[in-house]
């Protein structure tokens, strides 16, 4: 549980992880989803374009969020033997993926 919020405040504090996972795609919703007319449906379902829009805008975000940071950190924690440190521990495997 620690680790858990160990890991949110680290990324909570990073500038590039917050703009292109929440600023970025709330400004493009805004900006182009805002101005789509909100009668017009998308063809083929009873989704309006704002609503479609804010769900593509979604799925970017989070997107967003798993390739911007994760791939990198854990392959400088790997270089700097923080994993094998951490399997040292009493920590489970899943509770470190969760982290």
């Amino acid at each position: 549980m620690n680790l858990i919020k160990l890991e949110v405040t680290r990324a909570l504090r990073n500038k590039k992880y917050i703009f292109f996972t929440i600023l970025y795609p709330a400004a493009l919703f805004l900006m182009l989803g805002g101005t789509l007319d909100g009668t017009t449906k998308v063809m083929g379902t009873e989704l309006t374009m704002p609503a479609f829009y804010m769900v593509a805008m979604a799925s970017f975000g989070a997107l967003t969020a798993v390739l911007v940071g994760n791939a990198e950190r854990i392959a400088k924690e790997r270089e700097a033997g923080w994993v094998r440190q951490l399997r040292l521990t009493a920590l489970p495997g899943h509770g470190y993926v969760l982290g």
